[in-house]
C-alpha cells in the first residue's frame, strides 16, 4: 500500500512540474528571460560608488566617488557632486539594455574590426564599480540607422547596441556635475555657528543650539536671538558658487585665501563645513563677489570659487545681528508692583491687587500715604512699552565705574524695578553722544551697556498723578441730579440754573421747554456730574488761586450739583461744586474740586458743554440795540468839533 502513494506521488509532482514549465513558463518565463537577457549588467551595478568617465569631448576626466552616502567630484576639481545628475548616470548604467550584441570572435568570420565600429580609438569609456571591484565600457561609433550606437565590455568581450541616452548623460558638462550649494548641513542638524574674523582683534564668535533655543558661547555668553540664528543658517544653507577659477597657478595668496578674512563652520550631527573667505574680486562680470574656499588637510589642487559678497558681508557684524535684544524679560501676569524713580525725588509706586486691578501709593507732603486708584489703561501701556522694549546697540559688555558714570548710569534719569516672581530693576541713563534719540540702559546688577529708543522717557514721568485713575468720582444708580448751576464768581451772579420740580420728573421733560443749545449743553453735561472724568491731573491740591508759573489765574465760575440718593425714610441730599477757570486757548478749561482735593483739565465734552452755556448766557444778558436811536447823535464830539463850537 505504501509503495503504491509513494508511485502516486511521484506521477503527482511529475505532472505538476511538467504544468509549470510548459504552461506557465510560457505564460511568464520568456517575457521575464527576455527582458533580463536584454540588460547589459546585473548585480554588478547594485551598489556602484565609484565612477570615471573619459572622453575626447570632455576636456579633462571627470571621477565621482562616493563617501558616506554623499556623491563627490574628486577630478578635475575637488566638490561636492550635483546628486541629480549622478542618479541620472547611475540610472542609465543600471538599466542599460541592448537591441542586440555579437562577441568579438564572430567578428573574424565578416571580416570586420573594431575600427569599423569606433572601438579602436573609442570616444568615450566608462569605468565604475563597488570597493576594488571596477568595471569598463568603451563607447564607439553611432549606428547607421536609429539612435543607436556600439559599446564594447571588454570584459566579457562582447560588442552591445545599445540606445544613445547613456552618452548624453555621461557628457553632463562639469558645470552641471558640480553642486552650487557650499553648506548642505538641514537647519534641523546645525548644532552650531562659529564665525573667525581675521582682523587685529582676531574676533570669534560662536552660538550653540540648546533644545529650542540659542545662546553665545564666545566671546561673551548670552541669549541669542533664535530668528535671527536660524535665518543666518538657512541664509548660509542658499550660499551659491558664482564661479569657479581656473588653474591656480599663483598661489592662494593672490585671493586672499592664504590668511582668509572669515571662516565659517556649520557643525552638524557628527560632521562639520566649513568655508574660507577671502579678497573681494576687483573687477566681477556682475555683482561684488568674494573669492573663497573650502579647507582641506590636504590638497594639492586648491578649489577657488567665488560667492555673492551682499551675503558674507552680513555675517560681519554677526555679533550685534545675532544677539538677543530682549534684555528686559519679565512676565507680566507675574508683576505684583511697579516703582519708577530717579535719584533725587520719591518714587511713583504701583501695586497690584488681589482682584487684578492696580492702584497707586502716593505719599503726600506730610510724608502720609495716600491710596488711589490707578489708571488701568496707563498702566497696562506702561507695561506693554517695557515689555516691547529693544536694545538698539550694544554699547559695552565689561564697563568700568568711569564708564558708569560717563552714561550718566550711576544717577540714571530713571530707575525702574519690576517686582514678581524675581525683581529686575531697569536703568535708563543720558542720551547718547553718537546715535540719534537712543539713551543709554542697563539691567542693575548686569554688566552689559545698551542704548535703547529715547521715548521711553514718555512712558515713564515720575509724576504720582499720571498713573491716576482718570475716573475721578461716579455717582451710584440711584442717586439722581436734581438740580443744576453755574454763578460766575467774577460778576457774583448766577448765569444759569435748572432744577426738577418735583422728585417724579426727568429731565427730558425739562429740557423741551428749554433752548435747543441750552437743551444741547445740558443733555452733554449730565454724564459728565454723574462720571466725572478727568483728562489730565495739574494738581494733588485746591489752591484758592493757581499758580501757572508766570501767571496766577482765578477761579471764574463754579457748577454746583445737587444729588438726591433715594433710601431709607428720607432721600440724602449731597452738593457737589466745581470751581472753574476762564477756557484758555479756547478748547482747554482748568477745573478744582475742594471736596477732592484735585485740580485737573477737564475733558473736551464737558468743556464744550459748559462753553455752550456761558455763551448763551452772555446772548441774553447783552442789551438790544434801539433801532430808532441816532448813531450821529450818540457820537461824541472831537476836541476840534467842541472848540470850534
Amino acid at each position: 500500500m505504501r509503495t503504491k502513494i509513494t508511485v502516486g506521488l511521484l506521477i503527482l509532482n511529475a505532472a505538476l512540474f511538467s504544468y509549470i514549465f510548459y504552461f506557465e513558463g510560457r505564460i511568464f518565463g520568456p517575457e521575464d528571460i527576455t527582458e533580463r537577457s536584454r540588460k547589459v549588467f546585473h548585480s554588478e551595478v547594485a551598489d556602484i560608488d565609484y565612477l570615471k568617465i573619459e572622453g575626447r569631448n570632455l576636456g579633462a576626466t571627470h571621477i565621482l566617488e562616493r563617501r558616506r552616502d554623499q556623491w563627490r567630484l574628486t577630478s578635475p576639481v575637488d566638490w561636492p557632486a550635483n546628486t541629480h545628475a549622478v542618479s541620472r548616470i547611475i540610472n542609465q548604467i543600471q538599466y542599460l539594455e541592448r537591441e542586440t550584441s555579437f562577441m568579438i570572435s564572430e567578428l573574424e568570420r565578416t571580416e570586420l574590426t573594431l575600427a569599423d565600429y569606433g572601438l579602436d580609438e573609442p570616444g568615450m569609456t566608462l569605468i565604475f564599480g563597488q570597493g576594488d571591484n571596477r568595471h569598463e565600457l568603451q563607447f564607439g561609433a553611432a549606428t547607421e540607422i536609429g539612435n543607436r550606437l556600439y559599446i564594447l565590455d571588454p570584459s566579457s568581450e562582447r560588442v552591445h547596441v545599445v540606445r544613445r541616452d547613456i552618452v548624453t548623460a555621461l557628457g553632463t558638462p562639469l558645470d552641471e556635475l558640480r553642486s552650487d550649494s557650499i553648506f548642505d548641513i538641514p537647519l534641523f542638524e546645525v548644532r552650531s555657528l562659529t564665525l573667525q574674523l581675521n582682523t587685529p582683534r582676531s574676533v570669534k564668535m560662536r552660538v550653540v543650539r540648546s533644545g529650542d533655543s540659542w545662546a553665545f558661547e564666545t566671546p561673551i555668553q548670552v541669549p541669542a536671538n533664535e530668528r535671527a540664528v536660524e535665518a543666518t543658517v538657512n541664509n548660509l544653507a542658499g550660499l551659491t558658487v558664482r564661479r569657479f577659477e581656473g588653474e591656480i597657478s599663483d598661489g592662494l595668496d593672490a585671493y586672499g585665501l592664504e590668511k582668509p578674512a572669515m571662516r565659517i563652520t556649520l557643525d552638524g550631527n557628527r560632521r562639520n563645513q566649513s568655508l574660507l573667505i577671502g579678497s573681494e574680486v576687483s573687477d566681477p562680470p556682475g555683482p561684488r563677489e568674494y573669492y573663497a574656499k573650502i579647507p582641506r588637510r590636504t590638497s594639492a589642487s586648491p578649489t577657488v570659487f567665488t560667492v555673492d559678497a551682499d551675503k558674507v558681508d552680513d555675517l560681519r557684524n554677526a555679533q550685534d545681528n545675532l544677539r538677543d535684544r530682549d534684555f528686559l524679560t519679565f512676565h507680566p501676569e507675574d508683576l505684583s508692583s511697579i516703582s519708577i524713580g530717579v535719584h533725587d525725588r520719591d518714587p511713583v509706586s504701583l501695586q497690584r491687587l488681589e482682584t487684578g486691578q492696580w492702584q497707586l501709593v502716593s505719599r503726600q507732603p506730610d510724608q502720609s500715604i495716600r491710596l488711589l486708584r490707578a489708571d488701568s489703561a496707563v498702566v497696562d501701556r506702561l507695561i506693554e512699552r517695557l515689555g516691547n522694549l529693544r536694545a538698539r546697540s550694544f554699547e559695552s559688555n565689561a564697563p568700568s565705574a568711569a564708564d558708569k558714570e560717563e552714561f550718566g548710569l550711576t544717577e540714571p534719569q530713571r530707575k525702574v524695578t519690576l517686582s514678581g516672581a524675581r525683581d529686575i530693576t531697569l536703568l535708563l541713563g543720558y542720551f547718547s553722544r553718537t546715535r540719534a534719540n537712543e539713551i543709554y540702559a542697563k539691567i542693575e546688577g548686569a554688566d552689559f551697556v545698551y542704548t535703547v529708543d529715547s521715548s521711553i522717557l514718555d512712558a515713564l514721568p515720575v509724576i504720582s498723578r499720571y498713573y491716576r485713575d482718570r475716573l475721578l468720582m461716579s455717582r451710584p444708580d440711584g442717586a439722581k441730579i436734581t438740580s443744576v448751576s453755574l454763578y460766575g464768581l467774577d460778576t457774583d451772579r448766577e448765569i444759569f440754573r435748572l432744577e426738577l420740580p418735583s422728585s417724579d420728573a426727568t429731565w427730558d421733560e425739562l429740557l423741551e421747554e428749554e433752548d435747543e443749545a441750552v437743551r444741547d449743553a445740558v443733555q452733554a453735561l449730565l454724564p459728565e456730574l454723574r462720571q466725572l472724568r478727568v483728562e489730565n491731573y495739574i494738581l494733588d491740591e485746591f489752591p484758592p488761586m493757581l499758580n501757572m508759573g508766570r501767571e496766577t489765574r482765578s477761579w471764574i465760575y463754579v457748577v454746583e450739583t445737587t444729588y438726591s440718593l433715594t433710601g431709607g425714610e428720607d432721600d440724602q441730599v449731597t452738593y457737589f461744586e466745581l470751581y472753574l477757570t476762564d477756557r484758555m486757548g479756547g478748547q482747554n478749561m482748568l477745573v478744582g474740586s475742594p471736596e477732592l482735593n484735585v485740580v485737573f483739565s477737564a475733558r473736551q465734552e464737558f468743556v464744550d458743554a459748559v462753553s455752550r452755556l456761558i455763551d448763551k448766557s452772555e446772548e441774553v444778558s447783552a442789551p438790544d440795540p434801539d433801532p430808532e436811536a441816532d448813531p450821529a447823535a450818540e457820537t461824541p464830539e472831537s476836541p476840534e468839533e467842541a472848540s470850534s463850537s
